[in-house]
C-alpha cells in the first residue's frame, strides 16, 4: 500500500507491513519493570510511590538525622531499620501483585496468530503482530488487533463475534467485509493489494469508527463499524475471517479503554491526616519544650554534666536530639497496619457464601479494599432501576393497537398499587398461563384469533414491525435449539412475541437481508439503514425495503420522543396515552412503534447525504449523522404500543426498607416514564400510601422556581402532621434546573428534606450530575450509588462507594466498581455486617496504633525530668527499634479483620438502627480520638511512675542499684504488658487468634529478651540484663502490678459506660449482648447459615428484644 502523510494527532495512514512508526502488538498492564535504566524500574518507582506518603518522608528524615553522629539518643540505624522493614513488607506486596500482572501479560502477549508473510500464512505470537499486517484468525479464536474485515468464509462477508471481554455482552453482534474485497480469500489476491486506509485516531471509543480505504482500482470505500474487529472479540459464527489490522497494543480500544478508576480516599482515612498534623504539632512543642528546659535548667549542681555556655546553640543542637527521641509519637507501621487489615477485609467480603448468587455463580467482588470503612459510613444511596432494583428479565405482557388494549391480567406491582388504593386486583389468567415462559394471555386473540378481529390488518402491521425492527440475530445452542441474541433483553421479548403470534424472525441473509415468517409463509424485507438506539435519541428506526417494493421506516422508542415525531392526523395517540398510563401504574415498561410511507425520490437524496456522512472522519460525522435520522424519522404513523413485564428481584423491598431505617436516604434514578417509577416505587417500599408526592415536571426556570416554593409550603404543614413526603422529577426538569445554580440548591435542599426522591426519564450523564449534586453541597456525607448496565458506570464512579451488580446487560457496571455483587438484597449484607464491622475496626486500629507509640515514648518525655532533659534515651537502641513490629503490630492486625462487637449476624437484618454508629462516625471523632490520646498519656504515667518508684531504692542480688538499663527494661516490659491488654480489652470478641496474638506478642517480648541478653556485640549494657532481672521478685511483681494499676480506670469506665450512661442505641446493643449471652449464638464469620435472604437467623423476634427495653422491664435503663 503506498503511504499517505497524515497528522496522527487526527488520523494516521495505514500501509502493508510498513508501519514501524506505530506502537508494537504487545500489551503491558504492570507497573514495573526490572530495567534499571527506566523509570519504571521496581526500585525507583516503588520508592517514590512510598515517599509520596508524608509519613514516610517524615521517617527517612528521622533516620538521616539518627545518623549524623552525636544526634541520636536512640542509636543510629533503628528508625532507619524499621523504616526498612516496614517500606519492604509494602514493597513486598506491590511485587507480588505486579508479578501477577506479568505472568498475565507474558501470556497473551505469547498467543499465537496467523499473518501473510511472503505470499504464504505465517504462525506468529500476538505480540509481533503490526499495523498494516493481514492477519487469518479461526472460529473459536480472538482477534490479536483492531483490523477492518476484508474477507470471510461466509456468503457475502458476515460473520458474528462475541465482545463479552470488551463490555461484558454475550449476545453474538453481526460483522461484514467490505463489498469491495469479500471476494480477496486467496494468497495470491491479498497480495496484490496496492493502497492505504486512513482512519481516526486511537480512541476509547467501542461502539464508533470512522475511516476510509483506498484500494488501486477502486472508488474510496467508507468503512464503518460494523466491518471492524476489536481485539479481544472472539469470533463466534464463521470458519474464519481475514482482516486488515489497524490498531495494535496500547492503540487498540480495548486498551485505550483500560483506564484506572478515579482514586477513591476514605473519609477516615481523611481524617487521618489531620490528626497526623495534631501529633506533629503536639511533637514539635514537645521537641521545643524539653530544649528549652535543657538551656535553663541549672546543672551546676551537677557536676558529672557539662555546662554549655553557649546557651543558643545548645538550644539548637537539642532540637533533632528530642525530635529524634520523640520521632515514633507518629506510629511508623500505621500504613501498613491498614493496608494489611483492608486486605485480610477485602478477602472476608470475597469469601462471604451469604453474598454468593448461585444461578449466575456470582461471589461478591471487592475490587478494591482502600474504602471498606466507606461501606459503613453510608448517608446516600442511589439506585438504577432496571436490572438492579429489577430482574431485568422481559415478558410480553400486553399491547396497544388502534386504540384498544391486549392482554389480560396484573402484575405483582399492579396488584400492590390495587391494594393502596384498598382495591382487589383479580389476574384473570389461569394457572397454565401463569406457568409458561410465554406471560402473554387474551383468549380474545390467542391460539390465532386476532385474525377475525376487525383490526387484524393493523395487528399484522403491529407484529411485522417487531419482527423486523431489531438487530436481533439468531444461532444455535449445544443441543441445536434456536436461539435469539438480542442486544436488550427488551429487543428479545419482542421479537419472541412476534414469533408467538406466527411472526417468525427467521434469519439474517447476505445483503442485509431480513427473513420472516408470516404465518408459514417466509418473507424477505431488505434493511436498507439501521439508525441505531442511545441514551440521547430513545428510539430505534430501520428503513427496509418490503417484499412488496415499497420503502417503509419502522421505529419503536419512548412515548415521549415518538409521540413528538408524530403527524398532528395519527390517530390513536389520546386512547394510547391512556393504556400507557394504565401500563406505567402496573410496573410494565413500554415502547410506542410507529412507522412511516417513504417516497423513493426523497429517500435516495437523503440516503446520499447519509452516506457521504458515514464517510467522514471525525467529530462532525456523529453530529450529522444525528441530524439526517432527526431529518427522516418525521411523520410517522402510530402502529401500536408495547408493555413488557420486568418483575422486582427478590429482597429488594426488605432490603430498601431496613436501609432506610437505618437512616439512609434512598434515591432511585431511572430512564422510565414517570408512572413506572412510581409504581415501581411502592413495590419497593420506597413510597408508601400515607406519603404526599411531589412530582417536578415543568421545564421553565420560573415553573420549576414556584413549584418548588409550593412544596417547601407544603413541607411546613406536613411536618406539623407528621406526614411523610417524596419528591418525583423527570429529566427534562432536571436539565433546566441545573441550568441555574439557585435552581439547583434550591431542590437540594427540599429533596434532602424529603424521604425519598425518584428521578426518572433521566440520562447517564444526568445519573452522575444528581451523585455530584449532593457530593458539592453536603462534603461530609457518603453516596453509594449501584447500578447493572454500561448506562450506570458514570454514577458508579461518581460516588463515594460504587456496587456494580452482574447484569443481563454486560459487566461493564461491575468492572467500573469498587465492589461488585450478584443482587440489590446483597447490598444489605454488605454495608450492615461488613461495612459496619469493618468502620470499627479500622476506628479501633487506627486510634489504637497512636495509643500504643504515645504509651511508649511519652515515658521518654517523662524520663526527662530525672535525668536533666539531657535527651537520654530510656530504652536500649533495639529494644525500641522493635516496638512497632514485634511486641505489638500483629494483635491490632486480627482485631482489625475479624473482631466482632454481636456475634449473631442476624441483628444488624433484625435491627438495621445498629449501623447508626458509622452513621453518625461515632467511634472516630476528635472527641473519640482526645480520649485516646488522654488514655496513652495516664497509661504513659502509670508505667513510668510505678517501676521508677518501686525500684527507687531497690537494689540487685550483686548489690548493684537498678541502674539506666534495667529500669528502661522494666517500664518497657510494663509498655508490652499494658498495650497488649489494652487492645484485648477493647476487643469485642476473643477468639483463638486474639489469644494466639496478644499472649504470644508478650511472649515474643520474653523470647526476644531471653536471646538478645546473650547478643554482646549488638549491646554491652544489655549482655545477661535479662536474666539479672528475672530472677527478681520485684520484675514479675511490678508486671503484674502495672497493668492492673493502669488499666484499672478502663475497666471501671466501660462498666460505667456500658450500664449506667445511656448512649444512643447503646441500651439497644447492650441487650442484644445479654440476648447473645443467654441464648449462646455462635454464628461465625463470614457467613450465618448461607445466604439468610433477609430474613432473621434468630428464633427471638424482634419485638421481644424491644418489650425489654421497657421503662418497666429495664431496671438499667438510666
Amino acid at each position: 500500500m503506498g503511504k499517505v502523510d497524515v497528522p496522527l494527532t487526527s488520523r494516521r495512514s495505514v500501509i502493508q507491513n510498513d508501519n514501524l512508526q506505530y506502537c508494537d502488538n504487545s500489551i503491558v498492564t504492570s507497573k514495573y519493570t526490572v530495567k534499571p535504566w527506566s523509570l519504571d524500574f521496581f526500585i525507583w518507582k516503588n520508592l517514590f510511590e512510598q515517599f509520596m506518603r508524608v509519613a514516610n518522608l517524615y521517617f527517612l528524615m528521622i533516620a538521616v538525622l539518627q545518623i549524623i553522629p552525636g544526634l541520636s539518643p536512640t542509636g543510629r540505624f533503628t528508625t532507619l531499620l524499621t523504616l526498612v522493614v516496614v517500606m519492604s513488607a509494602s514493597a513486598v506486596k506491590a511485587a507480588y501483585e505486579d508479578y501477577k500482572r506479568h505472568k498475565s501479560d507474558d501470556v497473551t502477549n505469547a498467543r499465537p496468530t496467523t499473518v501473510l508473510k511472503g505470499g504464504q500464512w505465517a504462525a506468529i505470537p500476538w505480540k509481533q503482530a503490526r499495523v498494516g499486517h493481514i492477519v487469518r484468525v479461526e472460529k473459536g479464536q480472538e482477534f490479536p488487533a483492531d483490523m477492518i474485515v476484508l474477507a470471510t468464509s461466509e456468503d457475502e462477508g458476515l460473520a458474528y463475534v462475541e465482545t463479552c471481554n470488551l463490555d461484558g455482552e454475550t449476545n453474538l453482534k453481526p460483522k461484514r467485509a467490505l463489498v469491495e474485497t469479500m471476494d480477496m480469500a486467496d494468497v495470491d489476491d491479498l497480495a496484490q493489494i496496492v493502497g492505504h486506509c486512513e482512519t481516526e485516531a486511537p480512541n476509547n471509543r467501542l461502539y464508533t469508527f470512522t475511516g476510509t480505504l483506498d484500494i488501486k482500482g477502486k472508488p474510496t470505500i467508507s468503512v464503518e463499524p460494523e466491518s471492524v474487529l476489536l481485539r479481544g472479540s472472539q469470533l463466534r459464527k464463521a470458519g474464519w475471517i481475514i482482516g486488515l489490522v489497524i490498531f495494535t497494543g496500547h492503540d487498540t480500544k480495548v486498551m485505550q479503554n483500560a483506564t484506572k478508576p478515579p482514586h477513591k480516599r476514605s473519609k477516615i482515612e481523611k481524617n487521618v491526616n489531620g490528626m497526623l498534623r495534631w501529633i506533629l504539632v503536639a511533637q514539635v512543642t514537645l521537641v521545643i519544650f524539653c530544649s528549652i528546659l535543657i538551656t535553663i535548667d541549672d546543672t551546676k549542681s551537677k557536676w558529672y554534666l557539662l555546662d554549655d555556655p553557649n546557651k543558643a546553640g545548645q538550644f539548637f543542637i537539642s532540637l533533632p536530639t528530642f525530635l529524634i527521641l520523640f520521632n515514633n509519637l507518629i506510629p511508623i507501621s500505621l500504613y501498613v497496619s491498614i493496608e494489611l487489615v483492608k486486605a485480610g477485609q477485602g478477602v472476608l467480603i470475597n469469601n462471604d457464601m451469604g453474598m454468593y448468587y448461585e444461578p449466575k455463580d456470582m461471589p461478591a467482588i471487592a475490587r478494591t479494599t482502600s474504602i471498606n470503612e466507606e461501606l459503613g459510613q453510608v448517608n446516600y444511596v442511589f439506585s438504577d432501576k432496571t436490572g438492579t432494583l429489577t430482574c431485568n428479565v422481559m415478558k410480553f405482557f400486553k399491547f396497544s393497537v388502534a386504540g384498544e388494549s391486549f392482554g389480560k391480567g396484573t402484575t405483582e406491582i399492579g396488584r400492590a398499587a390495587a391494594k393502596r388504593l384498598g382495591k382487589v386486583a383479580v389476574d384473570e389468567r389461569p394457572p397454565e398461563a401463569l406457568n409458561t415462559a410465554f406471560q402473554f394471555w387474551d383468549p380474545a386473540i390467542d391460539n390465532g384469533r386476532w385474525k377475525k378481529h376487525e383490526q387484524a390488518a393493523k395487528i399484522k402491521e403491529f407484529f411485522i414491525l417487531l419482527a423486523v425492527c431489531h438487530t436481533v440475530i439468531t444461532e444455535k445452542d449445544d443441543k441445536g435449539n434456536r436461539k435469539l441474541q438480542a442486544e436488550s433483553p427488551d429487543e428479545a421479548a419482542l421479537v419472541e412475541a412476534a414469533d408467538a403470534f406466527e411472526f417468525k424472525f427467521v434469519e439474517r441473509r447476505a445483503g442485509n437481508v431480513c427473513v420472516i415468517s408470516i404465518m408459514g409463509v417466509e418473507k424477505s424485507y431488505t434493511i436498507c439503514n439501521v439508525l441505531e438506539f442511545n441514551s440521547d435519541r430513545k428510539r430505534m428506526s430501520v428503513v427496509v425495503e418490503t417484499p412488496e417494493g415499497s420503502l417503509v421506516l419502522y421505529s419503536k422508542g419512548a412515548d415521549n420522543v415518538m409521540f413528538a415525531r408524530m403527524g398532528p392526523d395519527s390517530q390513536y395517540k389520546r386512547e394510547t396515552s391512556d393504556f400507557l398510563i394504565n401500563y406505567g401504574e402496573e410496573g410494565l415498561r413500554t415502547l410506542i412503534c410507529a412507522k412511516a410511507e417513504l417516497d423513493r425520490k426523497v429517500y435516495e437524496d437523503w440516503n446520499g447525504r447519509f452516506k457521504a456522512a458515514k464517510n467522514l472522519i471525525g467529530e462532525d460525522r456523529a453530529k450529522q449523522l444525528a441530524q439526517l435520522a432527526e431529518e427522516i424519522e418525521v411523520g410517522l404513523t402510530f402502529v401500536g404500543a408495547t408493555a413488557v413485564e420486568d418483575k422486582l428481584q427478590t429482597g429488594v423491598p426488605e432490603c430498601i426498607e431496613r436501609l432506610r431505617m437505618a437512616g439512609m436516604k434512598v434515591w432511585v434514578l431511572t430512564g422510565d416514564k414517570q408512572e413506572t417509577a412510581i409504581n415501581i416505587g411502592f413495590a419497593c417500599a420506597l413510597l408508601h400510601n400515607d406519603m404526599n408526592l411531589i412530582k417536578l415536571n415543568k421545564t421553565d426556570p420560573q415553573g420549576i422556581e414556584n413549584d418548588l416554593k409550593v412544596a417547601d409550603a407544603q413541607y411546613a404543614t406536613q411536618q406539623e402532621g407528621g406526614a411523610d413526603m417524596a419528591v418525583i422529577i423527570d429529566g427534562a426538569c432536571l436539565s433546566a434546573l441545573f441550568s441555574e445554580e439557585h435552581l439547583t440548591t434550591m431542590f437540594y435542599e427540599f429533596a434532602c428534606r424529603c424521604q425519598s426522591v425518584i428521578c426518572c426519564r433521566v440520562s447517564p450523564l444526568q445519573k452522575a450530575d444528581v451523585v455530584n449534586l449532593v457530593r458539592r453541597h453536603e462534603k461530609q456525607a457518603v453516596t453509594l450509588a449501584i447500578g447493572d448496565g454500561a448506562n450506570d458506570v458514570s454514577m458508579i464512579q461518581a460516588a463515594h462507594v460504587g456496587i456494580g451488580i452482574s447484569g443481563m446487560e454486560g459487566q461493564q457496571a461491575a468492572n467500573s466498581s469498587d465492589y461488585a455483587i450478584g443482587q440489590f438484597r446483597y447490598l444489605f449484607r454488605l454495608l450492615f455486617i461488613h461495612g459496619r464491622w469493618n468502620y470499627r475496626r479500622l476506628a479501633l486500629l487506627i486510634c489504637y496504633s497512636f495509643y500504643k507509640n504515645i504509651a511508649l515514648y511519652l515515658t521518654q518525655f517523662f524520663f526527662c525530668f530525672t535525668n536533666s532533659f539531657t535527651g537520654t534515651s530510656l530504652y536500649d537502641q533495639w529494644v525500641l527499634g522493635t516496638w512497632n513490629v514485634l511486641f505489638t503490630f500483629v494483635p491490632i492486625l486480627v482485631v482489625g479483620i475479624i473482631d466482632r462487637d454481636l456475634k449473631s449476624q442476624a441483628h444488624f437484618l433484625d435491627y438495621p438502627e445498629l449501623y447508626a454508629v458509622g452513621l453518625k462516625n461515632m467511634d472516630f471523632t476528635n472527641k473519640v480520638f482526645i480520649g485516646w490520646f488522654a488514655n496513652s498519656v495516664f497509661h504513659a504515667l502509670v508505667c513510668f511512675l510505678v517501676p521508677t518508684l518501686a525500684l527507687q531504692y531497690g537494689i540487685l542480688e550483686d548489690g548493684k542499684v537498678y541502674g539506666l538499663d534495667a529500669n528502661g527494661v522494666i517500664i518497657y516490659t510494663s509498655c508490652v504488658w499494658v498495650s497488649n491488654l489494652k487492645i484485648g480489652l477493647e476487643s469485642e470478641s476473643w477468639t483463638w487468634l486474639h489469644h494466639l496474638t496478644i499472649w504470644g506478642s508478650i511472649a515474643m517480648w520474653y523470647l526476644f529478651m531471653a536471646i538478645y541478653a546473650f547478643i554482646f556485640a549488638l549491646s554491652p549494657s544489655m549482655y545477661k540484663m535479662f536474666y539479672t532481672l528475672a530472677g527478681t521478685p520485684q520484675f514479675w511483681l511490678i508486671s503484674l502490678i502495672t497493668p492492673v494499676a493502669a488499666l484499672l480506670r478502663d475497666v471501671v469506665w466501660k462498666y460505667y459506660c456500658y450500664n449506667l450512661v445511656c448512649i444512643e442505641n447503646r441500651q439497644l446493643y447492650k441487650r442484644l449482648r445479654q440476648y447473645e449471652a443467654h441464648s449462646g449464638d455462635n454464628c461465625n464469620l463470614p457467613g450465618c447459615g448461607g445466604d439468610q435472604e433477609l430474613v432473621s437467623c434468630e428464633s427471638q423476634p424482634r419485638q421481644v428484644i424491644v418489650q425489654s427495653m421497657s421503662p418497666t422491664s429495664a431496671t438499667d435503663s438510666n
